[in-house]
């Protein structure tokens, strides 16, 4: 009998004692879940803000290529590459060449219309580099920053698919076309023979073969080829902006503002609106919270 009420007791420990570990365990994977499911929580919580800091980075690199082409052509067509004299022509702007602030500038007698665009006083500046005239000089190196972009743009569309590609190739080949038309036509009027025109025109486009192998070469970069193909979308935003363009300098001569007024306000607004949106966007959560 004893026996018998021994082993009950026995049994009855050991029951109790199991059920605690397993209610132990069960607690512990409980908590575990929890951690778990926080943890993936927020794992994609920051998946999600990465994602937005990504898109914002992309964004900046499409302002930046619109930004620094603008900045070219407003150099490469403004009085600081021209001699300025107190007489005025109108002039004719060929949309998508170098020209495209040229519309209403002031000239000399010495002016000469093309068929690719008004230039101006060019053929009596002083030489500045190489033989070349400041105008001139000051083109062929935009001109080769520019085909530089495109080499870039054509590398990493081949990257993401051929037909992809293909149609980059034909898009930049329509646009640079006229341009490269327009940049002969200036240097032609600055003095330069036609052989020498030609030449330096060849070897501005080759360093489009160097933005190709660049482009190419981003294949091997994480997240490289999204950045080359934003830069790419500015480049064409900005062929699309040039009309554009072309009416703020006309607003600008009809008030007679100086190159460098114009330059610096629109410097300030471009700047300034892009800051803002960038700041917002890159804070969000945190204003957000406020």
């Amino acid at each position: 009998m004893e026996h018998n009420h021994s082993d009950h007791h026995h049994h009855h420990h050991d029951h109790n004692h199991s059920d605690h570990h397993h209610h132990h365990r069960r607690h512990d994977h409980n908590h575990s879940d929890h951690h778990h499911h926080q943890g993936h929580k927020k794992s994609k919580d920051e998946v999600v803000h990465s994602n937005d800091h990504s898109m914002l980075l992309k964004m900046t690199a499409v302002i930046g290529a619109v930004y620094i082409l603008y900045v070219l052509e407003f150099i490469s067509a403004s009085p600081m590459c021209r001699k300025k004299n107190k007489a005025t022509k109108a002039a004719k702007t060929f949309a998508v060449s170098h020209n495209a602030w040229s519309d209403g500038e002031t000239g000399s007698d010495k002016s000469t219309d093309s068929g690719y665009g008004h230039v101006t006083g060019i053929a009596d500046e002083p030489v500045v580099m190489c033989g070349l005239k400041s105008a001139a000089f000051v083109i062929i190196f935009g001109d080769a920053i520019h085909n530089f972009i495109d080499g870039i743009a054509v590398g990493a569309s081949f990257v993401v698919s051929n037909p992809f590609g293909i149609a980059t190739s034909i898009a930049v080949a329509c646009h640079e076309l006229p341009h490269e038309l327009g940049d002969f036509a200036v240097l032609i009027e600055s003095g330069l023979s036609i052989p020498r025109a030609m030449l330096l025109n060849f070897l501005s486009s080759l360093t489009a073969f160097a933005g190709l192998f660049v482009g190419l070469a981003a294949i091997s970069v994480d997240s490289a080829v999204e950045i080359l193909l934003a830069i790419t979308a500015g480049m064409f935003l900005y062929v699309a902006w040039l009309d554009m363009l072309i009416h703020l300098k006309k607003e600008s001569a009809s008030m007679n503002d100086k190159w460098y007024v114009t330059l610096f306000l629109q410097n300030i607004g471009f700047i300034l609106g892009f800051l803002i949106m960038f700041i917002i966007g890159w804070y969000e959560e945190v204003l957000a919270s406020l």
